[in-house]
């Protein structure tokens, strides 16, 4: 399978902006990172297009504030995202990312800066 042990991504110019994340992960195939990446890359940036203006200033200065991080587990911890409020961080279940809904709710509980275990 060839697994890293750790693994850190990140993505700049998010929407085509100076706007940025940081991925991290821990004992993924070098396959399901790419993947891993790629969709929440494409997930945020279609949330991004689909906004009103209102919540694109919104998403602008959320992931302008370059301490925006996302961790992928596998876990069984929590089934799908757990956020721990302090606006910053986005833990996503692995099993969990192929629903888009589970991206975009983290990120706006991230914007709130309120914590939400799912």
């Amino acid at each position: 399978m060839n697994e890293q042990e750790k693994q850190s991504t990140n993505i700049n110019n998010l929407f085509g902006e100076e706007c940025s994340i940081t991925i991290n992960g821990e004992y993924f195939s070098y396959e399901e990172w790419n993947n891993i990446v790629e969709k929440i890359e494409k997930t945020i940036n279609k949330i991004f297009e689909e906004a009103s203006e209102t919540a694109k200033e919104n998403y602008r200065e959320l992931f302008r504030r370059d301490e925006v991080t996302i961790i992928v587990e596998k876990t069984t911890e929590y089934e799908s995202r757990n956020v721990i409020g302090n606006g910053k961080t986005l833990y996503l279940n692995y099993k969990a990312l192929d629903e888009g809904l589970n991206i975009f709710n983290g990120i706006g509980y991230l914007w709130l800066k309120e914590a939400d275990k799912v």
